[in-house]
């Protein structure tokens, strides 16, 4: 395991990767500390060498905290990939300034150089969530999200709160024939709130953010073990 002390204006955050003996690989991405669940589960359904991952090291919590010129600022970490998702996720915590864009800016450029983006074949987001707010029926139409979503799919319309969030239509296929909540991102119309999906879809890369309830360690194995299998031809030799 290498540890990286990523400077984010006049501090610093940890990122601890898990690297994996190839170049090629998938990486898996903790950016919210605060969702363990999801790093448990991938531990298990993904241990190394099948995969390098990378986890922000931010004393279990979810938003960022870091001072500039001073000033003290507080961000979420999936917001922080585009300009504009820069400003608004200041702009949520209640205060901007540019010498917080530009700290965010930079350490999200150190962020992805450190976990590997440009080496992987393909990037898996691991997320918790909480009954009763973000899931898959967000994306239905009429929801709240729905302007991001081209195609949504519940194979277990019981369990909105484990699904995948993908930008690839022949996983989007493969996992919605599985029985798996699934939701297919339109990257050529969602919105731009600066997560790492609309990163990825603005430069071709393969993204699939794997959302399950908090605490609920067996189902987003289960879904991380079948998304493993569908991605084994970028995965690093096992040497097994």
């Amino acid at each position: 395991m290498h540890s990286h002390a990523l400077a984010l204006g006049d501090d610093h955050v940890g990122l601890w990767v898990h690297a994996a003996p190839c170049d090629n690989g998938v990486l898996l991405l903790g950016l919210h500390d605060s969702e363990q669940t999801a790093r448990l589960a991938a531990e298990q359904a993904w241990p190394a060498p099948a995969a390098r991952l990378a986890w922000l090291a931010n004393g279990q919590r979810r938003a960022l905290s870091f001072t500039a010129n001073g000033e003290t600022y507080r961000a979420d970490p999936n917001r922080i990939f585009t300009p504009a998702g820069v400003a608004a996720t200041l702009a949520h915590y209640g205060k901007d300034a540019a010498a917080a864009r530009l700290a965010l800016a930079r350490f999200a450029g150190q962020l992805l150089v450190a976990a590997g983006l440009g080496q992987a074949s393909a990037v898996v987001a691991l997320h918790n969530n909480h009954p009763g707010g973000y899931s898959a029926a967000s994306y239905l139409a009429g929801g709240k999200l729905s302007a991001a979503a081209s195609a949504v799919h519940l194979g277990e319309p019981q369990s909105p709160d484990n699904f995948f969030y993908l930008t690839d239509a022949r996983l989007f296929a493969a996992l919605s024939a599985q029985g798996f909540n699934v939701v297919l991102q339109d990257n050529a119309r969602v919105p731009d709130d600066g997560s790492l999906s609309v990163f990825a879809a603005r430069r071709g890369l393969v993204y699939v953010n794997v959302e399950a309830r908090q605490g609920e360690v067996g189902a987003q194995r289960r879904m991380l073990v079948a998304l493993r299998a569908l991605l084994r031809d970028g995965q690093c030799p096992t040497g097994g």
